[in-house]
């Protein structure tokens, strides 16, 4: 099973978040880090596309889940780290 296909066509059928969304997404970016510092334990803020492009990675990975569990989640863990700010899952 290629799940980078996968997770890549799915993450590209997802509907534009709204503007509520990504309002609510940089206001969680900026709680984290109110002053955008450059330390390692505080996240950078997120540009309006890179918001854009975690929600619908995220959506896409609860598809997938969903449809392949443990197989798919195996194949995410072994390939990706997951961010603990935001819960996305991004390549090693």
């Amino acid at each position: 099973m290629d799940f980078q296909t996968l997770r890549d066509q799915w993450a590209l059928k997802m509907p534009f978040p709204s503007a509520s969304d990504i309002d609510f997404q940089r206001t969680k970016d900026r709680n984290n880090n109110p002053h955008n510092e450059n330390y390692s334990n505080k996240p950078p803020l997120r540009s309006t596309d890179e918001i854009v492009h975690d929600l619908a990675y995220s959506s896409a990975d609860a598809i997938l889940m969903r449809q392949y569990g443990t197989e798919y989640t195996a194949w995410l863990s072994r390939d990706y780290l997951q961010d603990h700010h935001t819960k996305v899952w991004r390549r090693k």
